[in-house]
């Protein structure tokens, strides 16, 4: 998927695989927001998972 606004962080690129799949051919644009999106949420390690 290109994009024109920031980049993708690895974080995201599975959930975006999901849901180019799930859009199918017709997806144009996708729009993320908030802290995760931008980078700057807080990622930890809970229970042997990053949350």
């Amino acid at each position: 998927m290109p994009g024109t606004g920031s980049g993708l962080s690895d974080n995201w690129a599975p959930v975006v695989e999901l849901i180019e799949r799930w859009a199918g051919t017709g997806l144009e644009a996708l729009v993320l927001s908030g802290s995760h999106a931008s980078g700057d949420a807080v990622w930890v390690e809970h229970a042997g998972r990053r949350v």
